[in-house]
């Protein structure tokens, strides 16, 4: 726009944003990982824009717990050759409508069966989330050991038994 008042020009330019053009997230697709891998998702954009996308990233407990079965979330825009570390945002580049995101998860010695957690893409107040699988590599707990004890007749005798490994889950075993 060009503006003249006494022989003066003056010009500007307005910038239209088409709201119904901008891209949401369509969906999230997450894998299936043994605990200690990092468990991809791939985020997908309903649409491709002329400008860059921003995007926010939440996880959120399933049966699993952000955070103690979850490590570091890292983002790749170029299909997977560079990672960052997230922080707040993802800057998806004009004309791009995917973008990988890594989240690590952590190999414990625990036995907890299968967890998952989720996660959720929100661009332009449009979101979608998809789950992770954590597959358990611990075995369930077996007795490693049974104490010796003695006692006088008529009391208790106390024996220790220790696990093989700890569990999440009531674990019952019988004793003969």
């Amino acid at each position: 726009v060009t503006a003249t008042a006494n022989s003066v020009a003056a010009s500007g330019t307005g910038i239209i944003t088409d709201a119904a053009d901008l891209p949401g997230v369509a969906s999230v697709v997450g894998s299936t990982v043994a605990e200690g891998t990092a468990n991809s998702f791939t985020v997908n954009l309903s649409n491709a824009s002329t400008t860059a996308t921003s995007v926010t990233l939440a996880l959120a407990d399933g049966t699993g717990t952000v955070g103690t079965d979850t490590g570091l979330v890292e983002v790749s825009t170029d299909g997977g050759a560079n990672w960052s570390t997230y922080a707040g945002s993802v800057s998806v580049p004009a004309n791009a409508t995917s973008f990988l995101v890594r989240v690590a998860t952590v190999n414990d010695t625990t036995y907890e069966g299968d967890e998952n957690f989720t996660v959720t893409a929100t661009a332009n107040s449009v979101a979608a989330s998809g789950t992770g699988i954590i597959t358990d590599n611990d075995a369930v707990p077996t007795v490693a050991t049974v104490s010796a004890a003695s006692a006088t007749e008529a009391s208790s005798i106390v024996h220790t038994v220790t696990l093989s490994n700890a569990s999440t889950t009531t674990t019952t075993y019988a004793l003969s």
